[in-house]
């Protein structure tokens, strides 16, 4: 099988992909190609009020930019499968991603006195990019025997490659005498990942199954920063607050087992276990900080199951999760955003914990299908942005843990059909959320509702034709210092079957222009609001044709492409 996909739409956005398969006697070759080009105009505004400590009186500033930007991905994959007897199989794949956005800013910045007079003003131009690229090997070695019993293997390598560069000028208006500034600020990336995996399956009788493994991953993050600054561009000077270079290891070793069995016709559970030992070492070279953080824990997992008749089916599960910092988290430098704002992360971090219950009920009776899950988690220290006023108008981001966090709520899904031609798709989830967080110095618990949801409708009035209306909303999300306010986006898509082998399709993204990022901090010395739109209203007019398929009639056809791209 042979597959040729392309689309063309507003502002010069193009993607094109092509994918294959060939089989024959326990040997399989595929392998895909794509690339996309997308074109943006992103805009931000940023609304802060800081108190000032002389006079009590809060000092409002506004800084507002508008972007340009073109965001190009490709991407390329082979694999292989070949089962060289009744009970062996050999596997590999390598594949290749990458991405890269070029823009071009302007911004402008003012801000006020206590009088209410516009005492410090600039407009910053610039111009640069970012992107990333992504490497991997994967082999695998599966055997199964007569009697359930299954071994495999597997070993991946994966190589993450990434850089950011960015030219700025700012062209202070107020004060006049204040002098301008040109900056160059570049990043690099290097990560190298190897995972090595076994995991064993058997039966043991009466249904009952047991399942054992082990899996390593050694994780290796260079982060090499740079930045020049000066009057002119050809007075650029290495600045210190600009460069440094930061050296992340983990190395986690995981032993796991299941064991499931049924109790009778109806009820079946399923025990399991996961510990792991991490090994971290960070290396602020720069600033000669060494810190390791090496843990020895147990994740437990139980998960219960009773079919109630036909269709039907109630479970309930427990499980203990553990989500880590990412490297530049960790990063303990502070680093040079813009006039305004600076960066660090905090060494310091604890990985998250969050303990999960939940039950569950399930139907199911051909095209129909309901699920409602009630859920509850505790969370202690996730990680999470705080802001701190150091003065002047300048302010310092950085990572720090949570102390607890709860969250509780109904999670409903549905699929079904309405007419012949008319059918569904939905999610809806309804949950409260807490937050207590006296370590960073708030005193007062804090918590809020929020709604959130998903749909499709599907109508297809022929056999040729078929429309579909896809959506999501989520509703306003706590945070340490404030909240993130709603969002959503709206597409469509329309797809004509020419022939067994020939489809033409519209799509339109985000039709409301509804699509964005709006955060609020709400303290009693800061009040922030942040607005960011990176995603303007998009339509595509495509293709896809297929060859040397010969059960074409019953292949389905593939899901409408409503991926945005890369923002920036």
């Amino acid at each position: 099988t042979f597959t040729v996909r392309g689309n063309v739409g507003t502002d010069s956005r193009w993607n094109a992909g092509v994918s294959g398969a060939y089989s024959r006697q326990g040997l399989t070759v595929s392998g895909d190609a794509g690339y996309r080009r997308d074109r943006g105009e992103g805009t931000f505004e940023q609304l802060r009020e800081r108190r000032d400590p002389i006079t009590g009186q809060f000092l409002e500033s506004r800084n507002i930019a508008d972007t340009e930007n073109v965001p190009e991905s490709r991407n390329v994959r082979g694999a292989v499968e070949w089962d060289y007897n009744r009970t062996d199989r050999l596997s590999a794949e390598i594949r290749h991603r990458a991405f890269e956005v070029n823009f071009e800013s302007l911004g402008r910045f003012e801000a006020e006195n206590a009088l209410g007079v516009v005492d410090r003003a600039y407009v910053r131009d610039g111009e640069g990019g970012f992107g990333r690229s992504n490497t991997g090997l994967t082999t695998g070695w599966r055997r199964k025997w007569a009697d359930g019993h299954e071994l495999v293997a597997d070993l991946s390598l994966e190589r993450t490659e990434g850089d950011r560069h960015q030219r700025f000028s700012t062209d202070n208006t107020l004060p006049s005498a204040t002098p301008d500034s040109y900056e160059d600020i570049r990043t690099d990336l290097t990560s190298d990942q190897l995972r090595s995996k076994i995991d064993y399956q058997r039966p043991l009788g009466d249904e009952q199954k047991l399942r054992l493994g082990y899996e390593v991953t050694v994780d290796q993050n260079e982060y090499d920063n740079f930045g020049a600054r000066g009057p002119t561009l050809a007075t650029l000077a290495v600045d210190p607050a600009l460069t440094n270079e930061f050296l992340y290891d983990q190395t986690v070793h995981a032993v796991y087992g299941t064991y499931e069995r049924p109790f009778g016709e109806n009820f079946v559970a399923q025990f399991g276990v996961r510990v792991e030992q991490a090994l971290i070492d960070i290396d602020q070279v720069t600033s000669n900080i060494q810190a390791s953080n090496d843990y020895l824990r147990a994740y437990p997992t139980l998960n219960v199951a009773w079919t109630l008749g036909e269709g039907q089916r109630l479970s309930a599960g427990y499980s203990r999760r553990i989500q880590r910092p990412r490297p530049e988290d960790l990063n303990p430098y502070v680093v040079y955003v813009d006039p305004q704002n600076l960066r660090s992360g905090n060494p310091d971090l604890d990985p998250q914990e969050t303990d999960s219950f939940e039950l569950g009920y399930q139907y199911r009776q051909g095209a129909t299908f309901y699920l409602a899950t009630l859920f509850y988690r505790e969370s202690r220290k996730g990680v999470t942005d705080v802001v701190q006023d150091l003065g002047n108008g300048i302010f310092l981001t950085t990572r720090e843990n949570l102390g607890k966090g709860r969250a509780a709520g109904l999670e409903l899904n549905a699929n079904g059909r309405i007419t012949r031609t008319l059918t569904y798709g939905a999610g809806v989830n309804v949950f409260w959320n807490e937050i207590e967080a006296r370590n960073l110095g708030f005193a007062q618990t804090r918590d809020g509702w929020s709604l959130g949801g998903r749909f499709n409708l599907n109508w297809q009035p022929t056999e040729k034709d078929f429309f579909q209306v896809n959506g999501f909303m989520q509703g306003e999300r706590l945070q340490a210092q404030g909240y993130a306010e709603p969002s959503g986006m709206l597409n469509l898509g329309y797809r004509r079957k020419l022939n067994d082998r020939l489809s033409l399709t519209f799509t339109a993204q985000n039709v409301l222009d509804s699509m964005k990022q709006e955060t609020v901090i709400d303290t009693p010395d800061l009040r922030d609001r942040f607005v960011q739109r990176f995603m303007k209203p998009a339509a595509f007019i495509g293709f896809t044709y297929t060859i040397g398929d010969g059960n074409a009639r019953r292949r389905p056809e593939p899901a409408f492409d409503f991926d945005p791209g890369v923002g920036g």
